[in-house]
C-alpha cells in the first residue's frame, strides 16, 4: 500500500503543531541553561572531578587518530601476503610501528587478501565459462 502525498500514514497519530516530549523538556530548561553552565564551571574550578570531566568531554572531545605514514622496507620487499604480515608483526615487536598502526596494516593486508581471492575466483569462473562455451 502506497502513501498518498500530503496524507498521513498514521491519521490517528500526533496532530501537527503538538510538540513532542523532548522539545517540551528543552524549552522548559532553555532559560536556565546559562545558570547551569555557570554552576558546572564553578564546580569544576572548585575541583569537582565529575564536573571537570563533563566540561572537558564537551569542550575538548577526544580527537580521532590521524593517519600514519609507515615505511617498512621489509613490507615492500615481501613477496607473499604471509611474509608481509610477518614483516608487520616484526616491526611491531621491534618498536618500529605502534600496535595500533600495526593492527591497521594487518587489517589492510587482510582486505588485500580478500580482494586477491575474489579476483582469482572471478578469473577461474571466467575460465570455466569459456571452457564450457567451447564444448
Amino acid at each position: 500500500m502506497k502513501f498518498r502525498p500530503g496524507q498521513s500514514g498514521n491519521p490517528m497519530g500526533r496532530p501537527r503543531g503538538i510538540k513532542d516530549r523532548r522539545q517540551r523538556y528543552i524549552e522548559s530548561i532553555e532559560e536556565v541553561v546559562p545558570e547551569i553552565l555557570e554552576l558546572i564551571k564553578q564546580k569544576a574550578l572548585e575541583g569537582d572531578t565529575t564536573a571537570i570531566k563533563l566540561v572537558l568531554e564537551r569542550v575538548l572531545p577526544l580527537r580521532r587518530a590521524e593517519g600514519w605514514v609507515v615505511e617498512l622496507e621489509a613490507l615492500r620487499g615481501a613477496e607473499t601476503l604471509s611474509l608481509k604480515a610477518m614483516a608487520v608483526i616484526n616491526a611491531i615487536a621491534d618498536g618500529e610501528v605502534s600496535t595500533e598502526a600495526g593492527a591497521n596494516l594487518m587489517n589492510s593486508i587482510g582486505h588485500l587478501a580478500k580482494i586477491i581471492e575474489t579476483d582469482e575466483l572471478c578469473r577461474r569462473v571466467e575460465a570455466l565459462e569459456n571452457a564450457q562455451k567451447k564444448s
